[in-house]
C-alpha cells in the first residue's frame, strides 16, 4: 500500500505506545528526553518501513487546542507567539513500526516546564496521533535533575554580574539570586533579616563587546548563491566595492571585491568558472563578471540589458533579461564571450534552469524552452503569476511566483506542458532549489513560513526561516541548503542540513551603528579596549523645535544608519525600533523646547557615530 493512501485511514486506527528515558550525560549542557514508539496499521501490522515526517508539541493539558495551551520554550514569555511554542519537526525513519527521537534535539527543552505533568503531542504525515501521551516520570527527573544543578553557592548578600537575564540566570544559580531592580524585599526572605527592605536599582551597566574596523557601510543586500568547486559565492546589488562574499562552509564569510558596483542578480558556476550578471548599474558596457575562484573578478562586455538570472548547462552558460528589443537572451560557452540570442517575446524574463536536455526560463504568466540555448520556443504557464525562479530535479521542473491567486507553484516534467499548483502560503517566492530528493523555496514574505518545502513538486509544507528577512535565492552544496536575504541585521544566511529546521549565520559586512543624542552616555569613547566594564547616567536629551507645530516623532534604528525620516534622539525606547521605525514619544505643544529621557536599552553616541556593541551585564544579589 502507498504510503499516502496509507495515510487517508491511518489516523482512525492507528496505535501508538512509548517508551521515554533521561538523556543527560551532562546537565550543564542541551539535556534531552529519549522518546520510543510503534506505528501499526488498521490491521495492526506495523506501517511499511521508510521516512515519516514527525511533528512533536508539548501541552499542559490532555485535550487543549487554544495557544495558551502549548508549552513555551526556554526564555519565551508570550504564548500566542507561534516561534515561542515548543515543537520540533523532524524526519525519522521508521523499521517494523518502530521509531525512536531525543526530544529536545533540535528545539532545547525548558525545564520548568516539567515541574507538572505535560503532555507530548505527535503529529505523523500532518496528522494528529490521539490521545496524547502524558510525561510524568523521566520528565520530572529531568526537572529535578536540573534544579540540583542550579546551586545557590556564596553567601547572602553576595553580588553576581551576568551577561544572563533573569529567567536563564534562575535555570542556573537557583532561586535564591534576584537581579538588583528595586524590588521590595518579603518578610521572609533572609537578606531582609539584615535590615534590607528594598533593593536599589543598578542599571546602565555594560560590557564592551567589539571593535570596529571602519566598515560604516549598510549591509549588501544579497540577490543569489551559488556553490561550486568546494565553495559558496553570493552577489549583492548594493554596496560600496565588496559585492560578493565567499564561504567554505556556508557560515563563515569572507567580503570580496567586485569587478565593478553593478546591481550583481544572479551567480552561477560551471566549467570551473563562476559567472554573475547584473541587471544595471554605473558600468552598464560590463555587465557580467566572472571568477576562477570566487574571489578574483573581472568585467566582461554584454548588452546592456537587465539580465536576472544565469545558468549553466550542456557547456554553455545562458543568461535571460526583463529588458531589451528582441535579444533577452545571451550565451556563452565560457563566460567571456557573450553572444546575444532572440526570445520568442519580451516578457520580463526573470529565471532559468537547465535540465533533462533542455534550457527553461521564465517570466510573468509565461514560459519560453530551448535545447540549445539559442533557439527558444514560447511555452504557456500554469497561471497568470509572476513567476520568479525555477529549477529542475527528480524529472521535474518546478517554478514559484511572488505573486497569484492559489497557484505560486508550477510544475512540467518536459517544460511544454505545465501544471499548476497550491505554495503552503501565498508569499513572494523568490528562490528555489533541488537536491537529493527534496525541493526548497524560499520568499521575501510570510509570517513564521518564509521557506517551503515538498518531496515530489507537487504537496508543500511551510517550514520557519532563521530570520523575517528578504530571502532572495537558495542553493545546496555539499549536503547544506544555503539561503540570503537583502535585510536583516547580521543574519542575512541561513543554513540548513535537511531544509527543515535553519539557523543563521553573519554576513561578513554586519555592522552596528548608534544614533542617539550628542549628550548621552559621554563617558564611552571609541578607545575603550573590549572586555572593559563601563557605565552610564543616559542623561536625558534635550532639543529645541525650529517649527512651529511640536508634535513629532523621530525614526531611527539604532542598530543601522537612518535611512530617511527625522533624525534625532531615542526616545523612551523599551524595544529595538525597525529600519526607519518611529520610536520614542512625542509632545503635543505648540513648539519649543522638550525632552526624551534614555534608558538603559539604548546605545549612547553621536548621531550617526560608529559605536561598539555594548552587552547589558545584569547585576544580581542573593537574599537566601
Amino acid at each position: 500500500m502507498k504510503k499516502q493512501q496509507l495515510f487517508t485511514f491511518l489516523m482512525k486506527y492507528l496505535l501508538i505506545s512509548g517508551l521515554f528515558l533521561l538523556q543527560n550525560d551532562s546537565m550543564a549542557q542541551s539535556a534531552t528526553i529519549l522518546f520510543q514508539g510503534i506505528l501499526k496499521t488498521a490491521s495492526g501490522a506495523p506501517v511499511p518501513d521508510g521516512n515519516y515526517t514527525f511533528t512533536f508539541t508539548l501541552w499542559s493539558s490532555l485535550n487543549g487546542t487554544a495557544n495558551t495551551d502549548k508549552l513555551l520554550i526556554a526564555g519565551a514569555t508570550d504564548y500566542n507567539i507561534g516561534a515561542n511554542q515548543w515543537s520540533e519537526t523532524v524526519t525519522l525513519k521508521v523499521m517494523g513500526g518502530i521509531y525512536s527521537h531525543q526530544l529536545g534535539s533540535v528545539t532545547p527543552l525548558n525545564p520548568r516546564n516539567f515541574q507538572a505533568l505535560v503532555y507530548l503531542n505527535i503529529s505523523v504525515g500532518g496528522r494528529d496521533l490521539v490521545p496524547r501521551s502524558g510525561l510524568v516520570y523521566s520528565p520530572y527527573a529531568f526537572f529535578v535533575s536540573t534544579a540540583y544543578q542550579a546551586v545557590c553557592s556564596g553567601a547572602v548578600g553576595d553580588i553576581k554580574y551576568s551577561l544572563l537575564p533573569p529567567d536563564k540566570f534562575k535555570d542556573v544559580n537557583g532561586d535564591c539570586w534576584v537581579p538588583l531592580d528595586g524590588r521590595t524585599l518579603a518578610s521572609g526572605d533572609a537578606l531582609s533579616g539584615y535590615g534590607v527592605a528594598s533593593l536599589p536599582v543598578v542599571g546602565g551597566t555594560f560590557i564592551r563587546a567589539q571593535d570596529f574596523t571602519g566598515d560604516s557601510n549598510i549591509e549588501r543586500n544579497w540577490s543569489s548563491v551559488t556553490y561550486g568547486n568546494g565553495l559558496y559565492v553570493a552577489v549583492a546589488n548594493s554596496g560600496t566595492g565588496n559585492r560578493v562574499m565567499t564561504s567554505p562552509d556556508g557560515i563563515n564569510w569572507t567580503s570580496r571585491t567586485s569587478a565593478s558596483d553593478n546591481n550583481w542578480s544572479s551567480v552561477t558556476y560551471g566549467n570551473g568558472v563562476f559567472v554573475a550578471v547584473a541587471d544595471g548599474g554605473p558600468v552598464t558596457a560590463n555587465l557580467v563578471m566572472t571568477s576562477p575562484d570566487g574571489i578574483n573578478w573581472t568585467s566582461r562586455s554584454a548588452s546592456s540589458n537587465a539580465w536576472k538570472s544565469v545558468t549553466y548547462g550542456n557547456g554553455l552558460f545562458v543568461a535571460v533579461s526583463s529588458s531589451g528589443t528582441t535579444a533577452r537572451v545571451m550565451t556563452s560557452s565560457n563566460g567571456i564571450a557573450w553572444t546575444n540570442r532572440t526570445a520568442p517575446s519580451n516578457n520580463n524574463w526573470s529565471g532559468v534552469t537547465y535540465g533533462n536536455g533542455q534550457f527553461v526560463a521564465v517570466a510573468p504568466n509565461s514560459v519560453m524552452t530551448s535545447p540549445d540555448g539559442i533557439t527558444w520556443t514560447a511555452r504557456s504557464a500554469a497561471a497568470a503569476s509572476d513567476w520568479k525562479s525555477i529549477t529542475y530535479g527528480n524529472g521535474l521542473y518546478v517554478a514559484v511566483a511572488n505573486n497569484g491567486t492559489g497557484n505560486r507553484v508550477m510544475t512540467s516534467p518536459d517544460g511544454i506542458t505545465w501544471t499548476g499548483r497550491t505554495a503552503s502560503a501565498a508569499n513572494s517566492w523568490t528562490g528555489i532549489t533541488y537536491v537529493n530528493g527534496l525541493y526548497v523555496a524560499v520568499a521575501n514574505s510570510g509570517t513564521g513560513n518564509r521557506v517551503m518545502t515538498s518531496p515530489d513538486g507537487i504537496t508543500w509544507t511551510s517550514r520557519n526561516a532563521a530570520a523575517e528577512n528578504s530571502w532572495s535565492g537558495v542553493t545546496n552544496g555539499n549536503g547544506l541548503f544555503v539561503a540570503v536575504a537583502g535585510s536583516g541585521m547580521g543574519n542575512r544566511v541561513m543554513t540548513s542540513s535537511n531544509g527543515i529546521n535553519w539557523t543563521t549565520s553573519k554576513s561578513p559586512t554586519d555592522y552596528w551603528k548608534s544614533q542617539n543624542s550628542s549628550d548621552a552616555d559621554p563617558g564611552r569613547t571609541s578607545s575603550t579596549a573590549p572586555g572593559t566594564l563601563q557605565t552610564s547616567d543616559f542623561k536625558a536629551h534635550t532639543h529645541t523645535m525650529t517649527n512651529t507645530d511640536g508634535n513629532h516623532s523621530h525614526t531611527l534604528d539604532r542598530r543601522e544608519v537612518n535611512s530617511g525620516g527625522n533624525s534625532g534622539s531615542n526616545g523612551d525606547n523599551t524595544v529595538e525600533a525597525p529600519d526607519n521605525g518611529v520610536v520614542g514619544s512625542s509632545t503635543s505643544q505648540s513648539g519649543g523646547d522638550h525632552t526624551h529621557s534614555m534608558n538603559a536599552n539604548s546605545d549612547g553616541g553621536n548621531a550617526s557615530e560608529t559605536r561598539p556593541i555594548n552587552l547589558n551585564l545584569w547585576v544580581y544579589i542573593r537574599i537566601n
